[in-house]
């Protein structure tokens, strides 16, 4: 782990450096330290803000409208992310840098850096070796609400803050695998809906995502669900107790099949659980199967799915002798754009 003790007139600084973050493993527990304060006074007027940035040019609102969504939908981005986003809409993706600077200016983006305890850098201060994540700040509900028709995004100020280290990484998995479908599927990915929420008659439950690609004339329903190794410790049994009922009690097939009266769809979705270890691939297919004895499911390795989703293995659980087989299938298979 690639952690910077930067001693500045006796305080060491601890946080986590772009090094570090490329596989996105922070320290538990660690926190947010931003750029600046969010405060609603300081974003600029409604009427302000949409005329600034009506002036941009087709190509900077498109890139930028892009950005403010999928920051509402995912709630944090680096850079790089930022960059496979614009380019997988077809815009140059260097684009990013100054629209993050204008977003930045105008209190309508923010940043932070984690780090071992709460601080404040000035902004001549953040160093630049710290790996940069990106957010939304006020001045975005007021640019989403004139330019954004997405009947998804469900950001509200203060979604961004209060974030240990582990929820930031699971947000940002959830992000990269978007990411990743998005630029091999294009246009096929049909629908991508972060944080699917769903009941189990007595208790919501929330999957990472939920997702459908058209194979041909037929859809694929999928639900994604991020776990982190530190999630088998804390929320993960909860969360297989609420799973449970939903798949067991029949809530998740009246659901897909009440919506989907011409069969156009698969009736059940296939799960894939991003886990970020092979120890906790085990755990998590034993324990799902177990408890739900649901076997539609799939374990991808975040080490895996990080060199492309296209050539990574999925795998399937077999409970006659309790292992995971890798196999390839044609969900992620890179497609030309529909003409």
């Amino acid at each position: 782990m690639s952690i910077l003790n930067n001693n500045q007139g006796g305080l060491v600084q601890n946080y986590v450096t772009q090094g570090a973050g490329e596989e996105f493993k922070f320290p538990l527990d660690w926190e947010q330290t931003f750029h600046h304060e969010s405060k609603k006074s300081s974003a600029p007027r409604e009427y302000v803000a949409a005329t600034e940035f009506a002036a941009l040019s087709d190509e900077q609102r498109a890139a930028g409208q892009a950005i403010l969504e999928y920051l509402a939908n995912f709630r944090f981005a680096t850079a790089q992310q930022l960059r496979t986003l614009v380019a997988a809409k077809g815009m140059n993706p260097d684009l990013i840098y100054d629209l993050i600077s204008y977003f930045i200016e105008r209190n309508t983006m923010n940043y932070f850096v984690i780090t071992a305890n709460q601080m404040q850098f000035s902004q001549e201060e953040i160093p630049e070796a710290a790996l940069k994540v990106y957010c939304l700040d006020y001045g975005a509900i007021r640019l989403l609400s004139h330019f954004s028709a997405s009947p998804y995004l469900r950001w509200t100020p203060g979604d961004e803050r209060f974030c240990k280290s582990q929820l930031v990484a699971r947000h940002i998995m959830t992000g990269m695998f978007y990411l990743q479908v998005l630029s091999l599927r294009k246009d096929t990915l049909e629908q991508f809906i972060p944080n699917r929420d769903f009941t189990n008659g007595e208790r919501g439950i929330r999957f990472s995502a939920g997702f459908r690609i058209m194979m041909g004339c037929n859809g694929v329903e999928f639900l994604l669900d991020v776990v982190r190794d530190t999630d088998l410790l804390t929320s993960w049994q909860s969360e297989l107790e609420k799973m449970t009922p939903f798949i067991r009690g029949r809530y998740m097939k009246r659901y897909y099949e009440g919506g989907n009266p011409e069969g156009r769809y698969s009736s059940l979705p296939l799960v894939i659980f991003l886990v970020e270890s092979v120890k906790a691939a085990g755990e998590v297919a034993d324990s799902f199967y177990r408890a739900t004895g649901y076997s539609e499911f799939y374990i991808l390795l975040e080490s895996d799915m990080l060199k492309g989703l296209h050539i990574a293995p999925l795998y399937a659980y077999h409970p006659e002798d309790n292992k995971l087989k890798g196999k390839r299938e044609e969900f992620f298979k890179p497609v030309a754009p529909r003409a």
